[in-house]
């Protein structure tokens, strides 16, 4: 699928007004403009290195970065990301960085990349290739054809506008490409946690508060939980009410007390955050 900006809209600058544009192998459709953003890359600390499109570019690990747009520390982090996936069996996600391409190319490069990897078999059947063209605002996400119906164009649409959109109209293109990771690495886990005996588990462990019910006061908390291999809670965070108040105690307790089933991909059991409502309602 593939979005593109209007060109009269881009500056001649190469760090000007960028649009989003996303490719998917196998996969093609359309997304309306509004659903993604426009974003101002960071200057690189250093000059642009020439960059030759007519040759495949050399893999320099997870993060091929040509133009300078991640710094140290945020390839760190999007490393460990792409690390903890593939470490689970998951995906073997890489990205790819340059400066710019011929405007009647964009759609095409990604894929000719990822071909040429996996043809020097630097890709396997499990693997995702992220690839940003900075001039030309252009994002492209191809997986294999093992993930092309996984990650259809209704998925990617979704994960795309939930994921990517705020944070790189912000600057924030780490944050990006780590929640548009983890959302793909969710999409193909085969199962993903779950109470034993179902969520109405979570329903009977609840303690109602006796303030708010002497008061009549209701209250739906959200928290993000960390289900472990073992199917224990190994940690919990408010994401929605006030954190340390009788009503999200109560859910923290609630959850931990819940039997759970673990993430599980290829048979192996590994941890993961979901997010768990606990409604607290009068009758």
């Amino acid at each position: 699928m593939v979005v593109k900006k209007n060109r009269s809209s881009l500056t001649n600058s190469m760090l000007g007004k960028l649009a989003i544009i996303i490719s998917v192998l196998f996969v093609f459709g359309c997304l309306a403009p509004e659903n993604l953003c426009d974003f101002d890359p960071p200057y690189p600390t250093e000059p642009n290195p020439p960059f030759d499109i007519s040759v495949t570019p050399e893999m320099n690990g997870r993060i091929s970065d040509y133009f300078g747009l991640i710094d140290t520390l945020g390839k760190e982090r999007i490393i460990n990301t792409l690390d903890s996936l593939e470490n689970r069996g998951v995906a073997d996600i890489y990205v790819l960085i340059i400066p710019t391409l011929p405007i009647d190319e964009v759609s095409e490069y990604a894929e000719k990349v990822f071909n040429s990897w996996s043809d020097m078999q630097l890709f396997d059947q499990n693997s995702i290739l992220i690839s940003i063209v900075v001039n030309n605002g252009a994002i492209n996400i191809v997986p294999s054809e093992a993930f092309s119906k996984s990650l259809s164009q209704k998925k990617l649409k979704k994960m795309i506008s939930t994921s990517m959109s705020k944070p790189f109209s912000d600057g924030r293109f780490v944050d990006g490409l780590v929640y548009i990771s983890k959302g793909m690495g969710n999409t193909l886990v085969d199962e993903h946690p779950e109470p034993v005996h179902g969520y109405r588990t979570i329903v009977r462990n609840v303690v109602y508060p006796e303030v708010a019910r002497e008061m009549g006061i209701e209250e739906t908390v959200i928290l993000a939980v960390l289900v472990g291999a073992s199917g224990n809670v190994l940690d919990t965070k408010v994401l929605e009410g006030t954190e340390g108040d009788d009503f999200a105690i109560s859910a923290e307790n609630a959850v931990r007390k819940t039997y759970w089933k673990p993430a599980m991909h290829n048979g192996i059991a590994f941890k993961m955050w979901i997010s768990v409502p606990v409604v607290f309602r009068l009758r």
